[in-house]
């Protein structure tokens, strides 16, 4: 009898909807960067939009907690 291998977890894939909401959330942080008069405002909402690109699209994001 042959022995049924056990390939691990697989990872689930992401649903539609988060995607489609992190996406969203990345794009409401580049409208709003877009009108900020504070540099410091506006690059830390252009890093929070690239990291929710990257969580959307299956990139490597950080370790640490979605902002």
């Amino acid at each position: 009898m042959a022995k049924t291998l056990d390939p691990g977890p697989v990872p689930a894939p992401k649903s539609a909807k988060v995607v489609q909401r992190l996406l969203a959330h990345a794009r409401l942080c580049r409208e709003i960067a877009a009108v900020s008069w504070n540099e410091a405002d506006t690059r830390k909402l252009e890093e929070m939009a690239a990291e929710c690109v990257r969580w959307a699209t299956g990139g490597s994001g950080p370790a640490g907690p979605l902002h």
